[in-house]
């Protein structure tokens, strides 16, 4: 069993970093975006390149799965399978009890940064309807009800109550006699994408308040002050499309530690330059001034 694995097309490191990305990591914002709104080349931070260092060191060490790089597995098969014991994830109130259901085995989680906000995370999580939608009203009549209904959310979040969940003691959900998670027919486990998961009931084995203590820890996030900001890269699409493709050369080599960054990181960030990311940086840094300017945003 590896200590890590990654998530399919991550990097090992996961999410972990101090920045705002605004979006594609072309220009972002250090510290969670508390200090001054001026871009930087993250590629070419000292804390990017400790990063990378330190991958390198882990991969060597052997704390990686063999084929860190080329997995097609997501974490949660690799870890239910036996493969490795844990990787880097976003995390929440409860989450070790979500992910100890999914995989099958108890995991612990271990907090390395506080909670962040920024326009990705918010972004992520968003519903819309679609502009070819034939009945857009009544699309927007059950968004709604996934917000204020709880019979709704509990249908998407656990499935049909007797069928897939039972009320349990003291006010809990689990699986009916002779139900687990191998033969439930469903086990989404993905209760925050459907609408308000307040709303939802709390599964065995969680902490009966973990929708106060997440309440708590959205609160608390720290917010970055380029929340809201939405970067159009239209006027330079072609040199984010040479980016891009240096970026997939170079990335995930270079943070699932399969790359020397001593060699490579010098070549990614020259690579970069002749593609043209200082130019993508001046015209995201355009538009964020002027965003700025008109959101009062110091």
């Amino acid at each position: 069993m590896a200590p890590m694995t990654n998530k399919v097309n991550s990097s090992l490191y996961g999410t972990f970093s101090t920045r705002d990305s605004l979006g594609d990591d072309l220009g972002v914002l250090l510290n969670n975006g508390q200090g001054e709104l001026k871009l930087v080349n993250w590629y070419e931070t000292p804390e990017y390149a400790d990063m990378v260092k330190l991958m390198r060191k882990w991969n060597q060490a052997g704390y990686a799965i063999k084929d860190v790089v080329t997995n097609k597995e997501s974490e949660n098969t690799i870890i239910k399978a036996g493969k490795a014991a844990g990787n880097i994830t976003h995390m929440k109130p409860g989450f070790a009890e979500q992910q100890s259901k999914i995989v099958g085995t108890e995991m612990i989680a271990v907090k390395l940064a506080p909670a962040a906000a920024n326009t990705s995370t918010v972004n992520s999580v968003m519903w819309g309807i679609s502009q070819g939608s034939k009945n857009p009203e009544k699309a927007m009549q059950f968004l709604n009800l996934m917000y204020a209904d709880k019979d709704i959310v509990n249908l998407f979040s656990w499935g049909i109550e007797g069928k897939h969940y039972v009320k349990k003691q003291d006010g809990f959900i689990g699986y009916p006699a002779g139900v687990d998670e191998n033969n439930t027919g469903f086990a989404l486990n993905q209760g925050f994408m459907f609408g308000n998961s307040f709303l939802a009931d709390v599964w065995e084995g969680n902490d009966k308040n973990v929708w106060q203590e997440t309440k708590k820890f959205n609160e608390s996030a720290t917010r970055s002050k380029a929340l809201g900001f939405t970067y159009d890269n239209t006027s330079v699409k072609t040199e984010v499309a040479a980016v891009s493709n240096v970026v997939n050369q170079y990335r995930l080599g270079l943070e699932d530690g399969a790359f020397d960054p001593d060699k490579e990181l010098p070549k990614f960030i020259s690579e970069l330059k002749a593609a043209g990311i200082d130019k993508i940086i001046a015209e995201k840094q355009k538009q964020l001034d002027a965003w700025a300017k008109e959101n009062n945003v110091k």
